[in-house]
């Protein structure tokens, strides 16, 4: 069925309508993929931060290979992206850009708006908010957790935190909830929790090392990362060797 021209009509007159078309790094093109069903997951691949992320003792975050991740179409951008924050260890001092085919999702939406499919890869970049972004992001969005980062780089969240919170508190919540391997009773006071706001390598020894008693401050962004030092408790040897 359908008339002269109707999507139904099969003849020599019906033209598909276009796909669209995306710039590639030489210049060329190359055609968006078609849309059949949304996936059960999206591949993510790091780039290269841009040029406003710190030079100097800045983690690069560029990765060789795509990294999967679950997705839905009515998974909020928000969400996959404080997925992939959370993953490569992002800190919210820095602005995740993720593309789409060259578009730039947007909080508020829906993956499903954006047509995304596991025929193609997200990609994302970092760029450093200024002093004043962090300021006023502080202001809008109070600390309710952080995340804790050792320094293998697994990093693990403590929730129930506010400006209030001392370092010794999340320290013992650690301990608590054995979220960290090695750290217990026996060491836990001899555990430090760095910060430094610069988010400078984590892994130089620089980073300032916070009082355990003294609140962690409102200048702290919700989800912010902290870094542990401390050495890990050793396991007691079976006897007889095992």
């Amino acid at each position: 069925g359908g008339g002269f021209g109707s999507p139904c009509s099969r003849g020599p007159w019906a033209r598909a309508r276009p796909r669209p078309r995306q710039r590639t790094a030489c210049g060329g093109a190359r055609l968006a993929p078609r849309l059949a069903t949304l996936p059960a997951y999206i591949n993510v691949l790091i780039q290269k931060p841009i040029a406003a992320v710190d030079e100097d003792g800045e983690p690069r975050l560029g990765r060789a290979a795509p990294v999967k991740f679950p997705a839905a179409p009515e998974l909020a951008v928000h969400e996959l992206r404080e997925q992939v924050m959370t993953h490569f260890n992002v800190s919210p001092r820095k602005e995740l850009i993720m593309r789409w085919w060259g578009t730039v999702l947007e909080d508020g939406k829906v993956l499903g708006d954006y047509r995304v499919s596991n025929a193609g890869t997200l990609e994302v970049a970092v760029r450093a908010r200024t002093v004043s972004e962090n300021s006023e992001l502080a202001r809008q969005h109070p600390v309710t957790r952080v995340r804790v980062q050792t320094l293998n780089g697994r990093s693990v969240h403590v929730h129930d935190v506010t400006w209030r919170t001392t370092p010794r508190q999340i320290k013992q919540a650690l301990v608590e909830g054995k979220l960290v391997p090695g750290l217990g009773k026996a060491n836990v006071d001899a555990a430090t929790l760095c910060f430094n706001a610069t988010s400078r390598l984590l892994m130089t020894g620089r980073l300032p090392v916070l009082p355990d008693d003294a609140p962690i401050g409102k200048d702290i962004i919700d989800n912010e990362i902290f870094v542990i030092k401390y050495t890990p408790i050793e396991k007691e040897k079976k006897k007889g060797g095992k």
